[in-house]
Parts: structure tokens; sequence; C-alpha cells
């Protein structure tokens, strides 16, 4: 019989009290390997325990479903509490040898009943795909560009989700001489200095990396996604590195100054995981407006990826998103020589009462 669980706060997930949220793992693992080959993807323990742990700026619930104390799949919600309080951010997975038996249904409604108590009318999730092959079906978002028509797009489609926007996740290996390419953007971008630090922001770049936060939470393209202005301030930014430090990331940012005003203009990051040094994740990158033309973008990757070395002697590939129509950022990352790996559909749905 199945049943759906919700799942506790631990500390760690070593002891038998953490056996569903191991479980969570492994579906998760699962399902990575059978989609992309690999685990690179996958959550960590310390996505979990991090996750459960309460802070003032969201909240995340996840739910199991087991069969007979074995789990099977599993459900996240995450409310953010400072701003976009109507949104819920939600995934259901299940493990590839359970599929087709009811339980991602289940699961969704689990998501449904807790997204409605707290108060929240809009689900948005992502779902994953290899690139469509010739004779693929596919379905075609808004902005133009094609998903395929996978089991988890097929899935959200029946659940009244509307497909918003696809993202391609690309991969570059990594090392990589890119003196050419920095020394290229360079010339261009003068009026400005670069800034490089791991972790935390330094205390005189606090207020002004919080102001670029914001921005980005407006400026990247969200096609139809129902998503507000986030808050940003020092305070949310020192909380964000030091759980983010707790849980054994680590974050590595290049900023540019503008000289003549003494403003922090544009940045770029990368993480990773210190238990995975191996594999890194590009955050967000942003050049004002105002501030675009001068190859900031290129240079602030370039001067990234020769920093990167010294902070991080392990890195082998770095995985980055973008969205289908950010034409500009995908012909920086081609040109850096990152390849195709995979699509993201975001999908959305509108709850009723």
């Amino acid at each position: 019989m199945l049943e759906i669980t919700r799942l506790g706060p631990v500390t760690s997930l070593d002891g038998p009290d953490a056996a569903p949220h191991r479980g969570v793992l492994d579906v998760d693992q699962a399902h990575n390997i059978d989609l992309y080959g690999d685990d690179d993807n996958a959550l960590l323990a310390a996505d979990v325990i991090k996750s459960l742990t309460p802070n003032p700026d969201s909240a995340t619930a996840w739910a199991v479903a087991s069969v007979d104390d074995e789990v099977v799949g599993f459900a996240s919600l995450t409310t953010p509490l400072q701003d976009n309080l109507s949104l819920a951010e939600i995934s259901v997975v299940v493990h590839p040898a359970h599929r087709r038996q009811g339980i991602g249904t289940q699961l969704l409604g689990w998501v449904d009943d807790h997204a409605r108590q707290c108060g929240r009318t809009t689900l948005q999730t992502w779902t994953s795909a290899t690139p469509p092959v010739d004779g693929t079906p596919t379905v075609q978002a808004p902005t133009g560009d094609v998903f395929p028509a996978s089991p988890g797009y097929l899935f959200a489609d029946a659940n009244g989700f509307t497909l918003e926007q696809v993202e391609r996740t690309s991969l570059l290996h990594l090392p990589m001489d890119v003196t050419a390419l920095r020394d290229d953007a360079q010339a261009h971008a003068t009026g400005y200095a670069l800034h490089t630090w791991l972790g935390i922001p330094p205390d005189e770049w606090l207020d002004g990396f919080a102001a670029l936060r914001a921005q980005f939470s407006i400026d990247a393209p969200f096609a139809g996604l129902d998503f507000e202005k986030t808050i940003w301030d020092e305070d949310r930014i020192r909380r964000d590195f030091e759980r983010n430090d707790a849980s054994g990331y680590q974050q590595l940012t290049v900023a540019a100054e503008h000289i003549a005003s003494g403003r922090l203009v544009a940045y770029t990051e990368v993480y990773w995981h210190a238990t995975h040094p191996d594999c890194l994740f590009q955050g967000c990158t942003l050049v004002l407006d105002g501030h675009r033309g001068h190859r900031l973008g290129m240079l602030l990757k370039t001067t990234l990826m020769d920093a990167l070395p010294a902070h991080n002697a392990a890195a082998d590939r770095i995985y980055t998103d973008n969205a289908g129509e950010n034409a500009w950022m995908l012909a920086i990352n081609q040109t850096l020589g990152y390849q195709p790996h995979s699509l993201e559909g975001a999908v959305q749905k509108k709850l009723t009462a």
C-alpha cells in the first residue's frame, strides 16, 4: 500500500530516523542516471538538510511516497517568505522502476493541498529532457523554443501545467585556456575594475551585490512565468552565504566596478560542494543595462575561469543554464566552448478555488 509521509527536519542523514531522507537521495540519483547517464545533477544530503532547516527567507516541505517502507518517489514545495508570496516552487520525482502506477499523481495531490494551505496560487517547476532527435514529438513554448514531449512534460501537461520557457543546459570541460578571449574583452571593457572573492562578499560590496541580485531577479528572461522582484539586502545576503557555507557549498564570484561611479554593475558566479569539487554549476551572470556592449560578460567569465584553479584545483566541468531567448549569453557560452547537454522546460499552473 502506498503511503505519503511528510519529512521532518534532520541534522544528519546517518541515523535511522533519516531513512526516508536517504530514500529521497536514492530516488533522485536513479532518476538522474536514467535521464543523463550520470548523477552530476542529483541531490546531495546537504541539499535536503539545508532545505528542511528553518530560515526567514523561504520554507521547504518534503513528502515521500513509500511502498513497504521503500521510498519510491518524493515531492518538495518551496514557498518564498519575503517576496513572491503567491508562488510555490515544486518538484515531483518517481523512481524509474515505479513509474506509471499513479505515484506521481498522488504526490502532486499532496503538493496541491500543501500549496493551498500556504495560500499559494501559482505552482512552478522544471522538467528535464535530453535534446530531441529527428522524429521526436515536441511542443513549442511561447518564446518559440521547442521542448521534447517527454514523459515529464506529458505528466505536467495532463495535470494542468503549461510550458512557459525552455532553458538550455550546457557543459564545459576544464581546464581551458581563455587568455585570448579575456585579453580581447579587456580591451573593450575600459573604465571598469574587477573584484574576485570566495564566499560572502567583502563588507564594502555587500550592498552593491545585494542590489545586483535583486536586479537579476527581474532582468533575467522569465517568459510567462509569474515571478516578482526578489528582495535582497545585506542581511539576506549574509544569511544566504552562511547557510550555503554551513552546508558545504563554496561560491566564487567576480564582480565589475564602474570606476567613475564606484558602483558594482555586473557579476558572475560559480559554486560547488566540498564533497564534489570537480563538478561546478554556473550561478547568475548579470550586466546592468547601460553597461552592456563592452564585453563585460566575457571578461567576467574568463576572469573567473583564470581565478578558479587557485580556489578549486579539482574543478573538472561546469554546467550552465540559459533561457533559449537569451541569445547574448548563449553566444558567450558557445564562444567559451560550452556544449549542449540537456533541456529544462519551465511549466506553470494557476490554482483555482
